[in-house]
């Protein structure tokens, strides 16, 4: 079944995250290991944050707790989330609602160019839903 088939918008997956436990060995990896580039750093509450560029995907590490387990609900270790650009979070937020999607969290202003939601999967995996502005550093969406 094609998305654009189901919800009539286009959509991609554009990010992949990562909590981390050492984000600086993490990005010695990415970085030097498999030449991912840097494009972005951002403290957020407790978090850094720091995208790569992975050809058309972002790469996302997130610094977690030396102590964060696989799997451990507050603070997990491994894949965090998977990401799908959209053009209007909210817009997409609210089609999905009619269809009976329930967020973890509401549509939200990340910084003045990311705007964020966030539902989970059959699996409990964390899909986020993000929309970038013109400003963005990051991935070219045309």
């Amino acid at each position: 079944m094609d998305w654009n088939d189901v919800m009539g918008v286009t959509l991609k997956i554009v990010q992949v995250s990562i909590r981390c436990k050492n984000l600086e060995k993490s990005l010695n990896f990415y970085k030097e290991l498999l030449g991912l580039e840097e494009v972005t750093r951002v403290d957020y509450r407790s978090m850094r944050i720091v995208t790569l560029k992975a050809g058309s995907v972002e790469l996302e590490l997130i610094q977690g707790k030396p102590t964060d387990e696989p799997l451990q609900l507050a603070g997990r270790s491994g894949l965090n989330h998977f990401a799908l650009y959209v053009d209007d979070v909210d817009e997409m937020v609210k089609k999905l609602k009619e269809k009976g999607v329930m967020f973890i969290v509401e549509p939200k202003q990340i910084t003045k160019d990311i705007r964020v939601a966030f539902f989970e999967g059959p699996d409990l995996e964390r899909v986020e839903l993000v929309a970038f502005g013109p400003g963005y550093p990051g991935l070219q969406q045309s």
